[in-house]
């Protein structure tokens, strides 16, 4: 009779152990998927980048200009400008056909070469096309004087945009800030009213295109600042004042995403060298 307990008992702890072995060897199995996370993105990325859809760009559109790929971090001062931007000048846009004109001339003054090229809707198509030329590493989006309708497949166009070393700016806006929550998945805290001037951090804008624009930016035209303590994780502010920042950048894979706080509506000539320094 005592062998068979202690036969039982050996029955059942080899029972137990076998069970224990197979709830490990399952849990590994599932941990070892790719579950949707960083790395499967970046991978999904990396595929609809290789059928990337054919666009027709006439040669005066295409650019030899270097993909940002290849800098260092937060775009090292090294004479670089664009060769060609395109800005958007839709309904939302928040400015006149005089504004339009007038900030393409402040695009253009650093590089006379520099070609601008406008944009006017926000359908799928008209969004995918700017996103996909090849020539093109750099979109201008103006403060916007009511939310854009940007459709899903258009944000994840704009995103993979970002994502493949190229740069997103955004002037300055309620609705502007809005659409980098909503698009990016940020949370950023917009500022009611922030009183100027905005000093520049040294720290943050050496070896990049912020450390030759000016030391500080006056509070002009209509300025909208965000919270500093709501910027996404590795951002880097470059003016700002008691808490609240105006011009930042964030990472976004290979690329970036930038914000100036103005719209840039009047002619303040710091303002528009922190445009091109964004740029």
């Amino acid at each position: 009779k005592m062998e068979g307990h202690r036969l039982k008992w050996a029955l059942q702890s080899c029972a137990v152990f076998i069970f224990i072995l197979a709830t490990i060897l399952s849990v590994h199995k599932i941990l070892s998927k790719p579950t949707g996370g960083y790395g499967y993105q970046l991978l999904g990325r990396q595929q609809h980048v290789t059928h990337a859809p054919s666009i027709d760009v006439s040669r005066e559109m295409l650019s030899s200009t270097p993909l940002k790929v290849s800098w260092k971090p937060y775009r090292p001062l090294n004479g670089y400008y664009p060769d060609q931007i395109y800005l958007y000048s839709g309904p939302e846009a928040d400015f006149s056909r005089q504004g339009s004109r007038s900030m393409i001339s402040t695009l253009t003054k650093p590089n006379p070469q520099t070609k601008v090229f406008t944009f006017t809707s926000l359908r799928v198509a008209q969004v995918r096309s700017v996103c996909w030329d090849e020539g093109t590493h750099v979109i201008l989006f103006p403060s916007f004087g009511e939310y854009p309708d940007f459709r899903h497949a258009s944000r994840t166009d704009l995103k993979s945009f970002a994502s493949r070393g190229n740069n997103l700016v955004f002037l300055g806006g309620f609705s502007n800030i809005a659409v980098l929550n909503d698009v990016f998945g940020f949370h950023l805290k917009a500022v009611s009213y922030q009183q100027g001037p905005f000093y520049k951090s040294d720290r943050n804008a050496h070896n990049t295109p912020f450390e030759a624009a000016p030391r500080e930016l006056p509070e002009a035209d209509k300025v909208f600042g965000v919270h500093m303590s709501s910027l996404p994780a590795g951002a880097r502010s470059y003016y700002d004042s008691l808490g609240a920042t105006v011009a930042f950048a964030v990472r976004h894979d290979l690329g970036m995403v930038t914000y100036l706080g103005s719209d840039l509506a009047g002619s303040d000539r710091a303002w528009r060298r922190a445009l091109n320094a964004a740029v």
